[in-house]
């Protein structure tokens, strides 16, 4: 014997028991409780389980030079919140942001949660663009011996960097972190009046390049 009906929608264990009516041409489901029916056949039991949550992640794009921003977006069904890593949600069920990675690469997860229980969404990696192993960097002055008080211009550059800035020192004191664009430090220089042995450093991805400015010494006649 077979029925056919619409099943209950709400989480559930529901018991029913079928019999024979002769009166109709279908079968009648009889509730548990009513014991004064007079078929006695075996109850049968009928689970109704909550969906699972599911959870996805993406990222556009999913590379980027240093300094720029990437649009995550989220999705989920069967949930009742979501929590990011790495960035918030907002606890919405699905959404977009726009984030900002400070290093690359970096990456970001998501977790849903919902009545029958959590998922997690495959993480997303945040790649550099900028290709690795092919740093140039440049530090010049026009002269590296001038007399005493000489102004002297220091120059720097870098191209293909793959952090998020650059720093520039001098055995002066000067100091200055530089942000990166599109994986370079833009030229820069500095103007200084050497008054003694004067050298200048650019450091980038852990790497340095320096110049160094000499000053002759001086004589005094008697």
């Amino acid at each position: 014997m077979s029925v056919t009906g619409t099943a209950p929608t709400t989480p559930c264990t529901y018991y029913y028991q079928i019999y024979p009516n002769t009166n109709t041409a279908l079968a009648n489901v009889v509730a548990e409780s009513n014991y004064s029916n007079d078929y006695t056949g075996p109850w049968g039991t009928l689970t109704v389980s909550n969906p699972a949550p599911t959870c996805s992640l993406s990222a556009n794009p999913s590379t980027l030079s240093p300094n720029q921003s990437t649009t995550l977006t989220w999705s989920s069904t069967n949930t009742t919140a979501t929590t990011g890593s790495g960035f918030s949600t907002g606890g919405a069920p699905s959404g977009s942001t726009s984030v900002t990675p400070g290093t690359l690469p970096t990456s970001y997860g998501l977790s849903c949660t919902g009545p029958a229980g959590t998922a997690n969404a495959t993480p997303v990696t945040i790649g550099n663009s900028c290709a690795a192993g092919t740093l140039a960097m440049t530090m010049t002055t026009a002269s590296t011996l001038v007399p005493v008080g000489t102004n002297v211009t220091f120059n720097w550059s870098a191209s293909n960097v793959q952090g998020s800035s650059c720093t520039v020192t001098g055995s002066d004191g000067y100091n200055q972190t530089i942000p990166t664009n599109a994986c370079a430090v833009p030229a820069g220089q500095n103007t200084v009046a050497v008054a003694h042995q004067t050298t200048y450093t650019i450091t980038c991805d852990g790497t340095s390049k320096s110049v160094t400015v000499n000053v002759p010494p001086g004589f005094q006649e008697f």
